[in-house]
């Protein structure tokens, strides 16, 4: 699922009828929804992804682990510069759908997966405590506007070093390469390699992540940071109005206007006292007080 350590969460609905539940497993199983949209398989949303993909990258770099990878496809991988990519990969994965069904392709996916997952692991491979920046890293420049030049410079380097064996930049160069973050991770490599740039607020940055910041690039990291956690919560903020906006109820009846309301409690107060009825016509209304939508029912009291 994705989920990490840094505050994800994922929400859980259970449905409590014999009936919902046939539902769910009719409609919300991964199988269920690839068959609807068969796109999800290049999308974010169905991607071997993170270990697994570097793992298969790892297997792809011999022939011995190109043949494996093509058994378990049971059809021939693409390579690009002699690796699979989570491209390459989705691809196959969508061929298989196409001709062999969801099933199959679950299957498949799984064994991929699997495989992987224990590469990775084996391999042993990880971020190095102090990587370095490729030999060929020009100097850096002291003027400050010809820093992001010297960025895209250094990034250019990381990008074309494919020296996957390499326990410096092999592992990272490796996981970007093939796909395995759904971002090209090049600037972030130029952070960790200590070369300098702006931060945009405040001061720069010219020290590696790795050997630590002096405290002045502290204070100017943390004004970014503090800026950037108030435009997230603005942003989800202004998302989750414009959502509830979109899908509020249009019906007139008690549950529809207490919805709409920001005072709902004002709304049920004002109808219970003038024994108002409730028609549950509304959809909303109807799934509110747990009932199928579409379907005539006797009016009720507020």
């Amino acid at each position: 699922m994705h989920a990490d350590f840094d505050v994800d969460q994922i929400a859980i609905f259970l449905p409590v009828t014999e009936e919902g539940q046939r539902e769910a497993g009719q409609l919300l199983t991964i199988a269920a929804h690839i068959e609807r949209d068969p796109l999800l398989i290049t999308r974010q949303l169905w991607r071997v992804k993170l270990d697994a993909m570097w793992g298969l990258a790892k297997l792809s770099l011999g022939p011995d682990g190109q043949r494996e990878i093509a058994e378990l496809l049971d059809a021939p991988v693409d390579l690009v510069d002699g690796i699979v990519t989570e491209r390459t990969i989705s691809a196959a994965l969508a061929r298989i759908f196409r001709e062999r069904g969801s099933a199959a392709l679950m299957s498949v996916c799984d064994a991929l997966l699997r495989r992987g997952f224990a590469v990775a692991k084996a391999s042993g491979a990880s971020i190095p405590p102090f990587p370095t920046s490729p030999p060929s890293e020009a100097p850096a420049p002291n003027d400050p506007d010809a820093w992001e030049a010297y960025a895209e410079e250094v990034m250019g380097q990381l990008a074309a070093h494919r020296e996957f064996d390499d326990d410096n930049l092999g592992p990272l160069c490796l996981l970007s390469h093939s796909g395995g973050r759904s971002f090209p991770l090049w600037r972030h490599f130029y952070k960790l390699v200590g070369a300098p740039q702006a931060t945009g607020r405040g001061g720069a940055d010219r020290t590696a992540l790795c050997a630590g910041l002096r405290s002045e690039e502290y204070f100017a990291a943390a004004v970014q940071v503090w800026h950037s956690i108030h435009q997230l919560h603005q942003d989800a903020n202004t998302t989750g109005r414009e959502i509830r906006r979109d899908n509020l109820p249009t019906g007139f009846d008690v549950l529809a206007r207490a919805k709409r309301s920001v005072k709902p409690g004002v709304v049920f107060a004002r109808a219970a006292h003038r024994e108002a009825a409730e028609t549950l016509t509304d959809d909303y209304s109807r799934l509110f007080a747990g009932l199928a939508a579409g379907v005539q029912s006797p009016t009720h009291r507020a």
